[in-house]
């Protein structure tokens, strides 16, 4: 329940940051950390079913982790970086 109440509670600065990305449907904030969520569980789920010896599994959730939690939130920088300098240079371009 706690990592629900926390997505809840951060949802308006992940709109926010949807926002600043160039993703305009503020619908998309509110599916983005359950959807993580429910990424990690089928992660854990997957990789404890497999044969495969412990270290093994460890590793593959290690970086199935990551992947899952950092991946989707460069994803966004990168767009809104790539979103300011699109901007910017539009604007250079009219300032001539």
């Amino acid at each position: 329940m706690f990592l629900l109440k926390f997505g809840t509670k951060h949802r308006k600065a992940l709109e926010n940051r949807f926002l600043e990305a160039g993703f305009y449907n503020k619908e998309l904030a509110k599916f983005y950390f359950p959807l993580k969520l429910l990424a990690v569980v089928a992660l854990v789920t997957f990789t404890m079913l497999t044969e495969l010896e412990w270290d093994n599994k460890i590793l593959i959730m290690l970086f199935g982790l990551v992947g899952i939690i950092v991946v989707p939130d460069m994803i966004l920088d990168f767009k809104r970086k790539s979103l300011i300098s699109t901007t910017s240079q539009s604007f250079r371009i009219f300032s001539i």
